[in-house]
């Protein structure tokens, strides 16, 4: 199988909200999406199995948080 990096903008009631690097092909992140229960939360985890590279300032603060206590813990760190 061969993956392209695609970029693509989620847009959640026209507002552009998570900008994802890796395979953003109908086939794969569209997918992945129609098959979630469409929930915020669940279109946050969706995409980041295909790696967010922008997020909402409304979403930040979270994504932000988790993204450095998973450091943290990978590299044995207090957050």
């Amino acid at each position: 199988m061969v993956n392209i990096g695609t970029r693509a903008i989620i847009s959640i009631d026209g507002k552009p909200m998570l900008a994802t690097h890796w395979d953003g092909y109908p086939a794969s992140l569209g997918a992945d999406l129609l098959h979630c229960n469409k929930s915020i939360e669940a279109v946050i985890e969706v995409a980041k199995a295909h790696t967010i590279d922008s997020a909402d300032t409304s979403l930040l603060d979270t994504l932000n948080a988790e993204r450095v206590t998973l450091l943290a813990e990978k590299h044995q760190l207090p957050v």
